[in-house]
């Protein structure tokens, strides 16, 4: 292996090392020219993904939930706020009790007037940082918040 790479050198390179000056045979008979360029080599940029928290890993709509309370929520929020969206509707965007409705169980005659369609997990999820900004965690009374 190493007679061969040390024919290819001398072949492409020549005795003293210089780089062919020849014609190449795909190519026409033009003499190469000797241009140094320098190339400016930066070191890799780490890839960091970006990696939404879930809660509740394992339980239907745990994605979509987690990502809307990081998208809507205040970050300093989200530990608890995933555990009021748990504790009141187990992350169902259907869930109804009485007046209140979706996965945060938002009163709809009380916050209708916001405009949100509080069965969607987006826009829900919105309407609970209006909520939350108005009225703080007291908002929702499930088990022990309040």
């Amino acid at each position: 292996m190493l007679r061969i790479l040390t024919a290819l050198a001398l072949i492409f390179c020549g005795v003293d090392g210089s780089p062919w000056e020849g014609p190449w045979p795909f190519q026409a008979s033009q003499p190469a020219s000797r241009v140094a360029t320098t190339v400016q080599v930066s070191p890799p940029t780490p890839v960091v993904a970006a990696i939404t928290p879930l809660c509740h890993f394992d339980a239907p709509n745990a994605l979509e939930v987690s990502s809307a309370i990081e998208a809507f929520l205040p970050a300093d929020s989200w530990y608890r706020m995933c555990r009021v969206a748990w504790c009141e509707s187990r992350f169902q965007p259907d869930a109804t009790n009485g007046p209140h409705v979706g996965v945060w169980q938002i009163n709809a005659r009380l916050w209708g007037h916001l405009g949100f369609d509080l069965r969607d997990i987006d826009q829900s999820t919105q309407a609970a940082a209006v909520i939350l900004d108005a009225q703080g965690y007291r908002a929702w009374t499930c088990a022990g918040w309040n």
